[in-house]
């Protein structure tokens, strides 16, 4: 099938049922009368054009019928002997116009109020079946559009064609878009190929105001420049040669090209002083070939007085008088003149007035401005769609109809998001538009409707296209048929195209199709997905048909991949990692195969917020507050990404792993086969015996066991049992350390406390909630929170910084100011262990540097270090910073176990054109006072390696330099007879391990990393381990997925290395002391070595006493840091003490 023949199908599928056109053309035609007979046009036609017709007419029907296969002869009189068409202004009295006379054409069309862009075309038999063509328009542009309509008449071939008359006019005057968004401006290219796009579907209106334009806006007075830089040109800034070849482009499509200035303030406050600049600067654009202009006031200070609005009309009517008289001189030629200026006011909605009054004084001001001057309003809101009732507002105190600046299909305030769907789903999508918005059938009022688009020109099309549509015939539009025919006109030849892009719209966009979502559920219900998989590999298929635009030919192709890329490279990548997770769900068994494929996977989906290809970029503010803003693209972000997240955690459960889910609460344990021990309360625990009493032997220990490691407030123990038995406790069940005093705050972390029996005879021991109670912290509540001077923005309240949820922010409607803090006050001074900010991300809105401080009193603050690094300077650039949403970071502080009430985060290096979104200060939060079960060489923490899901690993973690260190603690009472390390083999380059008994010395160990599983085979004597450590140098940090210790069945764990707390019940206790940054230690008996750690369990200095009585240390490092002293003797007993 021919392209032509393909046309002809589409366009029956298109006609309603019924229907007597035999044309599909878009914008629909206001009234197409259908004749009988068939006519062919001869090979060669002569062109006939009156007088009144404009070279740029005549060159636009030269090409509508040389690109339809005709050869073109012009002439002054028709021909006798072949097809002619005649091009004429109505009331000529011309060739043309006497035709249509002929013809008995009606003329009404011609006397319509309030139509423009009047025309009729007429397509007869011109004897003996030869066709002949008229168009007459009530002016040279008139004419110009119903070749829009010759041209697609054309689509279906120049022979048996059927007769038709259209008789047409457009409903709005000026029709089209305004480059006007937020964001970067459309490239020449871009600019230009949508002109061509807009002719084809009779649009007149390319107003330019792109707010990222220096010589727009911050730049308003100055000339463009002559040549740009590279970087300037990414940034969309046009040089002189550039708006010549626009302008060129505009004047041969008749889409005018609206040059707009926008001089903030000074249009009102400067008099006759502005309006010399602006005509300076009008003069500079003329040159380049600009010939008509636009003053935008919008988003600047709204005139209150009577004077200052009269003022603000004033100046209008002063610039386009000074334009008359530049430009507008009886005897200039008509391509030279300059067309009536638009405006758009500092009141361009309804909603930005402060009462009826203030809107209508204003406007009432405007009415004594020439009437021509075209005026515009975006409704009553900023997003408002098009209605008779937004329309009249501002028309009845001006006394004259208004144009609409339509804020569709924009997408500045949602940079992650494209809308490629029908008018009435964008809507849905738009977060700003109502979801049941629609058009009225017939809009009785209005001046002009122009689209403010996307940031992607060329994905704009598809709604442009019905805009078009709207503009030109209310009545005649229908929603999802316009939609349908805009694929032919966005790809036009490209069959395969078309189809696979219709194909993909539901997926491009943010909500996701019905079909998907269905397919989902029924997945997560009985996980068949042999469904799901044919979907995503019929998106990935029809991705690719897209991706080769990259390479097109045809230059609309090339730049509609372009703008497509991030959302279909994105979406096509998601398609792929989801078919690859059910394959890897329907694998069976526990074969390094199914790791192999499911790590692959992992890598591909892990890229899915941070690959370069899958970013949107944009332009954020104006003048001189533009920046950068960064996010992912968003395709079926509403459910897809969420899916893909699920697939990475369920795909590869636990049970391939062998890895037990941590225990989330305290429990009972116990050494002893066949005892079952049980755990009461909830912030006071106790392990208990159900009341019995239980025989323990010699190496039997029962006790608590807590989630983890944890920083406990104290421990009691009845004097009844720390009298009559010994009772020890653990970080880790490796080292212990024995209780003398019934009431004990531990210095370090706590995961183990009960009974030992290391007697040789047998005890009858009973636990009940009172023989062992441990205090755990309590949970940090929040009484206050305050933040700067300020009025919210949108109801962004205080309270949203501290309700426990990531994805809710405060926000103040002002900029940034240095020392702006916001601040929370705690039920009761206590303890922090650490305090994470999450801050937004979104149009750059954060500070460029902050510190988080605490306080007991709320008048000494003291400033937290960021965890992992010894700064308290907290930027968003720091890779502790850590990527939370396509919204927000998270960044860690470390409390130190500071006392305070008071927390608060502080702005020391403010960004002063931003706004700043903090959506969480969290105190004490999750994990917090307990020891991190794997850190890196900072102390920063990564539980991704024991949390018994596949999905998440230490990819991210910090290094120094090109090397970087994990150390991974075993915090288990029990014996380990081997280490497996799930990995990407990928990134285990130049990686080593080594592991430690004791925490003092480490020894190496040899490992294969093969598909990415680790078996680590340890000898006997490592059974009892207590750390593994892994080094790596290079710029890949090593992505380790999990971590699973296998615990050895057949023996059982005992308790060794005993320490004491405090020496206040042994006569062995060392004498430790610290004078001017020296740590003195004496001893009755030997000393074997002295260590020195941080509260959290990294090693600062392993000393070796070799037998002597008394040891000198120096502390130069120290600093304010509180450390843990570990004092050994010669006979193995163990002492702990906390320095500070």
């Amino acid at each position: 099938m021919n392209k032509k023949q393909l046309l002809v199908s589409l366009a029956a599928l298109l006609l309603p049922a019924g229907a007597a056109a035999q044309y599909v053309i878009y914008p629909v035609p206001q009234e197409q009368v259908a004749g009988t007979d068939k006519v062919n046009f001869t090979s060669t036609v002569t062109l006939v054009c009156e007088e009144g017709i404009d070279a740029y007419t005549v060159n636009r029907a030269k090409q509508v019928l040389t690109e339809a296969g005709l050869k073109v002869e012009t002439a002054n009189e028709p021909s006798a002997n072949q097809s002619n068409v005649l091009v004429g202004v109505k009331g000529s009295k011309g060739v043309a116009d006497a035709k249509a006379e002929a013809l008995g054409l009606k003329m009404d069309v011609f006397g319509l109020a309030n139509k423009y862009d009047r025309h009729l075309l007429s397509l007869s038999d011109g004897g003996n079946g030869r066709a002949d063509l008229l168009i007459l328009g009530e002016n040279t542009d008139a004419a110009f559009f119903g070749f829009a309509s010759l041209e697609q008449m054309f689509d279906a071939g120049t022979q048996a064609m059927a007769v038709t008359t259209l008789y047409d006019y457009a409903d709005q005057k000026s029709r089209g878009l305004v480059e006007g968004y937020y964001g970067y401006p459309y490239t020449v290219e871009v600019k230009k190929d949508l002109m061509r796009f807009m002719m084809r579907h009779k649009m007149n209106t390319y107003m330019y105001g792109a707010k990222s334009d220096p010589y727009h806006s911050q730049f308003w007075g100055d000339a463009y420049p002559e040549s740009l830089t590279p970087e300037q040109v990414k940034n969309g800034w046009l040089s002189q040669d550039m708006i010549k070849d626009i302008t060129s482009t505009s004047h041969e499509t008749k889409v005018n090209f609206i040059w707009a200035i926008h001089p903030g303030n000074n249009f009102v406050s400067n008099g006759q002083t502005v309006i010399n600049q602006i005509m300076g600067k009008y003069e500079k654009m003329y040159d380049l070939g600009v010939r008509q202009f636009a003053v935008f006031v919008d988003d600047v200070a709204i005139p209150n007085s009577d004077a200052d609005m009269k003022k603000n009309a004033d100046q209008l009517t002063a610039l386009q008088r000074a334009i008359e008289a530049k430009w507008n001189t009886p005897g200039t030629a008509a391509n030279d003149t300059v067309r009536p200026l638009h405006f758009v006011p500092q009141i361009y909605c309804r909603s930005f007035a402060g009462s009826q009054d203030q809107h209508d004084r204003f406007f009432r001001a405007l009415a004594k401005t020439p009437k021509y001057i075209t005026i515009y309003t975006t409704g009553n809101g900023v997003w408002s769609v098009p209605n008779d009732g937004d329309f009249n507002t501002p028309a009845t105190p001006l006394e004259r109809e208004v144009a609409w600046w339509w804020n569709y299909p924009c997408n500045d305030n949602a940079d992650g998001q494209i809308y490629p769907s029908d008018m009435y789903y964008n809507f849905f999508e738009m977060p700003a538009v109502g979801n049941n918005s629609t058009l009225p059938n017939n809009l009785s009022r209005g001046q002009g409707i122009v689209s403010n688009p996307m940031q992607q020109g060329e994905v704009s099309k598809t709604p442009l296209f019905s805009v078009a549509d709207y503009a030109w015939n209310h009545s005649g539009f229908n929603n999802k048929t316009s939609w349908e025919a805009s694929f032919a006109a966005v790809l036009p030849g490209n069959e395969e195209a078309q189809k696979a892009y219709k194909f993909l719209v539901p997926y491009l966009r943010w909500n996701n199709a019905d079909e998907l979502i269905t397919l989902i559920n029924a997945y997560k219900q009985n996980n068949d997905g042999a469904v799901l998989q044919t979907l995503m590999q019929n998106i990935m298929a029809n991705a690719d048909v897209l991706i080769k635009m990259k390479d097109a030919t045809a230059e609309n192709e090339r730049l509609l991949y372009k703008d497509l890329a991030p959302w279909l490279l994105r979406l096509r990548a998601m398609a792929e990692a989801i078919d690859g997770f059910i394959s890897v769900k329907g694998m069976t068994g526990n074969d390094d195969s199914i790791w192999q494929k499911f790590v692959t996977q992992m890598a591909k989906a892990n890229e899915l917020d941070t690959k370069e290809e899958y970013l949107a970029y944009a332009l954020e503010g104006m003048g001189t507050g533009i920046s950068v803003s960064v996010r992912p693209s968003q395709p079926s972000q509403k459910s897809m990404p969420a899916f893909v997240e699920y697939l990475k955690q369920n795909s590869l459960g636990s049970e391939y792993l062998q890895q037990e889910a941590a225990p989330t609460r305290p429990m009972g344990v116990t050494n002893i086969e066949g005892v079952k021990m049980s755990a009461s309360g909830t912030t006071v625990v106790s392990p208990t015996t159900s009341g019995k009493f239980i025989t323990m032997n010699k190496g039997d220990w029962m006790g608590l066991q807590l989630p983890n490691p944890t920083k406990v407030e104290k421990i009691v123990v009845a004097d009844t049992l720390i009298s009559k038995h010994k009772v020890v406790l653990s970080p880790d069940g490796k080292q212990w350390t024995r209780l003398f005093d019934t009431e004990t705050t531990p210095e370090g972390y706590v995961r183990y406390v009960g009974v030992l029996n290391d007697k040789d005879t047998p005890v009858q021991v009973r636990l009940t909630s009172q023989s062992i109670r441990v205090t755990t912290p309590a949970a940090t509540r929040v009484t206050s929170a305050s933040v700067p001077n300020g009025d919210f923005w949108d109801n962004h309240t205080a309270n949203l910084m501290h309700d426990g949820k990531y994805n809710t922010f405060v926000c103040l409607n002002r900029n940034q100011q240095n020392n702006d803090e916001y601040k929370l006050t705690l039920a009761k001074e206590q303890a922090i262990d650490k305090v994470r900010v999450v801050m937004g991300t979104v149009n750059g809105d954060h500070m460029n540097k902050a510190v988080v401080e605490v306080s007991a009193d709320g008048k000494k603050w003291t400033a937290l270090k960021i965890k992992g690094t010894k700064t308290t300077t907290f930027t968003m650039d720091m890779p502790q910073v850590m990527p939370y949403s396509d919204e927000a970071k998270i960044c860690d502080f470390d409390g130190e176990m500071k006392d305070a009430k008071y927390v608060r985060l502080r702005l020391t290096e403010a960004n002063t054109s931003k706004w700043l979104r903090l959506y969480e200060i969290e105190v004490n939060g999750e994990g917090a006072f307990a020891q991190l079960r794997c850190t890196d060489g900072n102390g920063g923490g990564y539980a991704q390696v024991s949390d018994a899901n596949p999905s998440t690993s230490t990819a991210n973690a910090t290094k120094t330099g090109k090397t970087g260190m994990l150390t991974y603690y075993f915090q288990n009472f029990s014996l380990i007879n081997g280490v497996t390390l799930f990995t990407d083999p990928a990134t285990m380059e130049g990686v080593t391990m080594e592991y430690t008994t004791d925490l003092e010395t480490w020894t190496p160990l040899n490992f294969e990393v093969g598909v990415g599983v680790i078996r680590l085979s340890l000898p006997a004597e490592a059974q009892n381990l207590a750390a593994l450590r892994i080094n790596w140098t290079g710029d890949t940090v090593p992505a380790i997925y999990e971590l699973v210790e296998k615990a050895d069945e057949n023996k059982k764990p005992v308790v060794s290395k005993i320490e004491q707390i405090t020496g206040s019940q042994s006569a062995q206790s060392p004498v430790v002391s610290l004078q001017n940054h020296t740590l003195k230690v004496s001893a009755a008996q030997a000393l074997k070595g002295v260590s020195l750690y941080t509260l959290d369990g990294r090693l600062l200095a392993n000393v070796q006493c070799n037998g002597e009585k008394a040891v000198a240390l120096p502390l130069l490092n120290a600093g304010n840091e509180v450390i843990v002293a570990k004092v050994t003797l010669d006979n193995g007993e163990s002492f702990s003490y906390k320095l500070k």
